[in-house]
Order: C-alpha cells, then sequence, then structure tokens
C-alpha cells in the first residue's frame, strides 16, 4: 500500500474553525458569485438543488449553463434526491497538512457533480447522500456520507 493511499485511509474529512466560530472548508469560505444562487439558497434549506431541461427531462451538475441533448439555455432548477454513488475520490493536502477528501459522485438522478466527501471507507460505487453544512461563514453547502444501509 502506497503513502498516498494510506493517507485515505487515515484521514478524515477535515474543517477548520474560522474565526467566528464556525467552520470553513480548507480553502476558505464559500462565496457566491450569482450563477448558483438557487443551489445555494436549497443547501441553506437542506435541499439539493440542481439544474434541470424542462423540455428533454435531463438532469444537470450545478455549473451546467444549457442543455446539449435539446440545445436549449433556458435550464430551471429542481430538487433532486439527495442520493449518490461514489464515482471517484481524491485527498488533497494543503502546507499545512490539513486535509480535504474531494470526490465525484453520480447523483440518482443521472448527473456527476464535485463535493466534499465524507467518509472513512471510500470505494467505487458507495452509497451517498447529501447532508448540508451550514458554517458561520459563507455559504451553506453538501458534503456527502456513507448512506446508511
Amino acid at each position: 500500500m502506497t503513502e498516498r493511499s494510506e493517507g485515505i485511509k487515515k484521514h478524515g474529512p477535515v474543517v477548520t474553525p474560522s474565526d467566528t466560530g464556525g467552520f470553513m472548508t480548507a480553502a476558505g469560505p464559500i462565496r457566491r458569485d450569482g450563477r448558483g444562487d438557487p443551489f445555494f439558497d436549497g443547501a441553506a434549506e437542506d435541499r439539493l438543488v440542481v439544474p434541470r431541461c424542462a423540455s428533454c427531462e435531463r438532469w444537470f451538475a450545478p455549473d451546467a449553463t444549457g442543455c446539449p441533448g435539446c440545445g436549449t439555455d433556458d435550464l430551471t432548477w429542481a430538487e433532486a434526491t439527495g442520493e449518490a454513488m461514489l464515482v471517484s475520490w481524491a485527498v488533497t493536502h494543503s502546507r499545512t497538512g490539513e486535509t480535504a477528501p474531494l470526490a465525484l459522485v453520480e447523483l440518482a438522478e443521472g448527473p456527476w457533480m464535485y463535493t466534499r466527501l465524507e467518509t472513512d471507507s471510500p470505494r467505487a460505487g458507495l452509497p451517498l447522500r447529501a447532508r448540508f453544512v451550514h458554517p458561520d461563514e459563507g455559504e451553506s453547502y453538501p458534503v456527502f456520507e456513507e448512506r446508511d444501509r
């Protein structure tokens, strides 16, 4: 087993206390830029909201801007179930030694999404569910954890 693969097992998710007493990701607090407001509004209410094409009923990752299936740029935002499967993962390491487990998950509705991962035993195909983090500073956001069996 390599040092890198052992690190996946040794390190759990790391969040850092902010100066305001809340928590932030290892990269700092998340800020909106206006393009994903429905996503962050949903996260603040413990709902996973992602773009959906009303014309052909396809679902997309939160950063989608149009539907390649029918060509429309008019996507609506809809509530997803919050269930997913783990496709791939990596653990990033900061200069200060903090780690951040990142994942590519396939939502039950079909699209793939990048997110934070909270499990000590990642494996491809692992059933996951969204849980929402509400930091004192920055936006609420989903993390994915192992789904109860």
